[in-house]
């Protein structure tokens, strides 16, 4: 990694374990204006990325965060488990083990009516506000998707609505990566919490 590279890789982790960013895409567009670096070549991938943050971690916030992952995995287990009958996947930080106190629980659930997400969620007594979430695919497509925020205590959760076809056929990409997006049911994510 190249001296531009890892500077922007380290303030974009700067950013996201200071909570002046909560995504790790922004927080490298972010990073990379700061420090006026327009060429997205010289800009770290997303492994580069999560080195950078899992280093910041390690040196000033080890203990703290792995608390903090520890609660919101349990929390994710929990919302799933009430979620289940719209098959909920699990996702983004708290799946990587990059999260912190402040980063959301990102789940994804399918059902061919949506709505009935959000009767679910309000027949539990939540107060899920409304969105939406662009996500791009392996083809080149791009979909909003229906959006659900929660907070419960102090744990924030972002549920994504995508169709039944869609659970065991292509997965979002990340934003940086264009990866497929790694995501896990319940009995896989428990196993992997364990390991």
């Amino acid at each position: 990694m190249n001296h531009t590279t890892r500077a922007i890789a380290v303030e974009a982790a700067r950013l996201l374990t200071s909570q002046a960013e909560a995504d790790l895409a922004c927080a490298c567009r972010k990073a990379a204006k700061r420090l006026k670096v327009s060429n997205r070549r010289l800009w770290p991938d997303h492994k580069q990325l999560e080195q950078a943050l899992r280093e910041q971690q390690a040196l000033f916030a080890a203990p703290r965060q792995h608390d903090a992952l520890w609660q919101l995995r349990q929390s994710a287990l929990e919302l799933m488990d009430l979620l289940e009958p719209f098959r909920p996947m699990l996702t983004g930080p708290v799946l990587s083990g990059l999260a912190d106190r402040h980063s959301p629980i990102e789940l994804h659930l399918f059902s061919d009516c949506c709505e009935d997400i959000a009767l679910h969620l309000y027949d539990l007594g939540l107060r899920p506000q409304p969105a939406q979430r662009n996500f791009r695919y392996p083809d080149g497509s791009q979909q909003s998707r229906p959006q659900w925020q929660l907070e419960t205590g102090q744990q924030r959760a972002e549920l994504s609505c995508f169709p039944l076809s869609e659970r065991q056929g292509r997965a979002p990409l990340e934003p940086l990566s264009r990866e497929p997006m790694q995501r896990l049911n319940r009995a896989a994510a428990e196993r992997r919490f364990e390991a």
